[in-house]
């Protein structure tokens, strides 16, 4: 007996539709994005210096990694 709502797969469908190369292409690109933003996330070091605390760190003596340092042994 055959399965009479069995028929094409999906790719084939959007190949039909002409939606296949765009459908592709987004799915890349939304995978490329995601994939970006975990890059991001665990680049970001653990402690955030302001751009205001920058500019006293340029007037200062004080390393901006040095600072860093102190910060994250002090509240990490």
């Amino acid at each position: 007996m055959k399965n009479e709502h069995l028929g094409s797969n999906f790719d084939d469908f959007l190949e039909e539709e002409g939606l296949r190369a765009g459908t592709e292409a987004a799915a890349i690109k939304r995978v490329i994005a995601y994939q970006k933003e975990l890059e991001m996330k665990q680049a970001q070091p653990s402690t955030h210096i302001t751009k205001s605390l920058r500019g006293v760190l340029k007037e200062t003596k004080l390393d901006e990694e040095d600072y860093k340092k102190y910060l994250e042994e002090k509240h990490l």
